[in-house]
C-alpha cells in the first residue's frame, strides 16, 4: 500500500508539472497573439488604407500571418499535450505494474488487475491520440460517438472518404489531463473504485 501511495504522489506531481507546462505553453501562445492584434490595429490606425504593392500592406501580412501562427501553434501545442498526457500515464503505469505490454487495451487491463484504477474515459483519449497520430476514419467514427463536442465537423462519409475536422480547445485539454489524473494510483485502499 505505502508503494501505491507513492506512486499517486509521484505521479500527481508529474502530471501537474506536465499540466503547468500546457498552460505556460498556450499562455505564451496568447500573449503574441495579443502583441500581434496590437500591432495590427497601432499600424492600421496611422496608416489607414494601404496598397497592396506597398511595404506597409507587406508588414501587415507579416503581423497576420503571426497571428495565425499563434493561432497554429495553440493547435500543435493541445494535441502535443493531449498525447504527453496519456503517454505519461502509459510510462507510469509500465513502470509501477513492471508490464511491458504493448497496447493500451492490455496495458489498462493489467494496471486494473494490480490494483490501479482507471477513468472509464481513459479509452477514448486513448482513441483521440490514435487520431491525433494517425488521422484514421475508423478512429474519427469511433470518438464522434463518444466526444462529439472535440469535432467542429462530425466525422461524415463512408470508407476512406471520411471527412472531419477537430476543434479542440483548452478545455479539452483540461478534460484529459483530469480524466489521466483519475486514472492514477491511489492514495490510500478507500479511493480504488
Amino acid at each position: 500500500m505505502r508503494d501505491k501511495q507513492w506512486a499517486a504522489f509521484f505521479f500527481g506531481l508529474g502530471l501537474d508539472q506536465v499540466r503547468e507546462g500546457f498552460r505556460a505553453a498556450i499562455d505564451g501562445c496568447d500573449k503574441r497573439s495579443d502583441n500581434a492584434r496590437r500591432e495590427y490595429d497601432a499600424f492600421l490606425e496611422s496608416h489607414g488604407t494601404l496598397e497592396e504593392d506597398s511595404s506597409e500592406h507587406d508588414r501587415l501580412v507579416d503581423i497576420s500571418q503571426s497571428e495565425w501562427l499563434s493561432d497554429n501553434s495553440r493547435t500543435v501545442i493541445r494535441e502535443a499535450f493531449i498525447l504527453s498526457a496519456l503517454h505519461y500515464w502509459e510510462r507510469r503505469m509500465r513502470a509501477w505494474t513492471n508490464c511491458d505490454l504493448r497496447g493500451f487495451e492490455r496495458l489498462e487491463r493489467h494496471s486494473r488487475k494490480m490494483g490501479y484504477p482507471t477513468d472509464p474515459r481513459l479509452k477514448v483519449v486513448n482513441t483521440l491520440c490514435n487520431l491525433l497520430k494517425h488521422e484514421n476514419s475508423f478512429h474519427a467514427c469511433e470518438l464522434g460517438k463518444e466526444w462529439s463536442d472535440i469535432f467542429g465537423e462530425l466525422p461524415r462519409g463512408t470508407g476512406d472518404d471520411v471527412k472531419w475536422v477537430l476543434a479542440i480547445n483548452d478545455r479539452h485539454v483540461e478534460e484529459v489531463f483530469d480524466i489521466v489524473s483519475r486514472s492514477a494510483p491511489p492514495h490510500d485502499e478507500s479511493d480504488q473504485t
